[in-house]
């Protein structure tokens, strides 16, 4: 018979938990995300660093 002095939503949360860790598998891996790609403007952005840096170090 479950403890009536606590509050539902506690109770359901706890039923919750002790239901996903007895469960006899393992949790599922998470999935890889998907590998970021450059937009248009990171790409740009990325050549103009590139050429400062190409144009600052020359003259090392």
């Amino acid at each position: 018979m479950p403890d009536s002095r606590i509050p539902p939503p506690l109770r359901k949360f706890w039923e919750t938990t002790k239901e996903l860790f007895s469960m006899d598998r393992d949790f599922p891996a998470p999935t890889e995300p998907d590998q970021h790609q450059p937009t248009a403007m990171e790409e740009k952005r990325e050549q103009e660093r590139l050429l400062r840096m190409r144009h600052y170090y020359r003259h090392w």
